[in-house]
């Protein structure tokens, strides 16, 4: 079974003034029955906003979260800031490539006591999928990450992934671009077949009743029926 090794996969951005070679995240495959496409989309690691190669101070403060959202044909890079009115997002239109290597072996732990095994005994990387499905509309997204953390104990054998950033799909939204479609989430199950994602979304900020100003941060809770597959490498 094919899984994404994320600590080799890159996106590559060239210009005039820099070039840069950034860590892919996390994956999404977004399948549109009506359509009969297939487009898999890539989530690239953060960074803060800086003067590249400057003089002075390197940091811009107040600053910004720079990430962004790459498919072979549309992506956009996404800003965040500490105020959800400075964020900004623009699609990019510098020349890049995707470098999406895989591993050459993975094996699915089928059950709790083999991931608290693998979890316990390996240091091989865990990839994780979760698949989810729109009925109305016809969509499937097949979301693929890296496990960063899981939790297991025994008796009896328990497991808990509580992972991200990745990207899920906003199957309520309608856009001329998927890429449109995609948020930033963290994901967390400790079954096979339910996954809750926490969305980074803009945020009241009251003071009482009344907002002063709204912050984005992962503030927005979705369920799905899922599968959840867990994977291990070599």
């Amino acid at each position: 079974m094919s899984a994404i090794d994320f600590s080799r996969s890159y996106m590559r951005w060239f210009n005039s003034r820099n070039n840069v070679r950034i860590l892919i995240d996390a994956a999404c495959t977004l399948i549109d029955d009506a359509a009969g496409t297939t487009e898999a989309y890539y989530l690239i690691a953060p960074c803060r906003g800086e003067d590249t190669y400057g003089k002075g101070y390197l940091t811009q403060v107040p600053g910004y979260e720079f990430c962004g959202v790459w498919g072979e044909q549309d992506k956009r890079t996404l800003r965040f800031a500490w105020r959800s009115l400075d964020d900004r997002h623009r699609y990019a239109g510098e020349t890049d490539t995707l470098e999406i290597r895989r591993f050459e072996n993975t094996r699915p732990l089928e059950d709790a006591e083999a991931i608290y095994q693998a979890t316990m005994d390996s240091s091989e990387p865990i990839i994780c999928r979760t698949t989810i499905r729109d009925e109305r509309r016809g969509l499937t997204a097949v979301l693929e990450y890296p496990c960063n953390t899981m939790n297991v104990v025994d008796g009896p054998m328990r497991f808990q992934v509580d992972t991200g950033p990745l990207i899920i799909p906003d199957f309520t939204l309608y856009s001329a671009k998927n890429v449109e479609m995609m948020d930033v989430a963290y994901v967390v199950f400790n079954r096979f077949d339910e996954a809750e994602f926490v969305v980074r979304k803009p945020a009241p900020i009251s003071d009482g009743d009344r907002p002063l100003f709204y912050r984005t941060d992962y503030s927005e809770l979705r369920d799905y029926t899922a599968k959840n597959e867990v994977l291990i490498a070599g």
